[in-house]
């Protein structure tokens, strides 16, 4: 399956965990690092 979400900034790393959720960390431009959960 591919993704395809405009998070906001650029994705630093991309984690999945066993239960098959997806996590993506971005670095905006300003401000802090983001955590978005993903859903299938």
């Amino acid at each position: 399956m591919r993704w395809k979400r405009d998070l906001g900034g650029r994705v630093r790393q991309g984690l999945a965990v066993a239960d098959g959720m997806l996590f993506a960390t971005t670095e905006p431009a300003e401000g802090s690092d983001m955590l978005y959960a993903l859903e299938a």
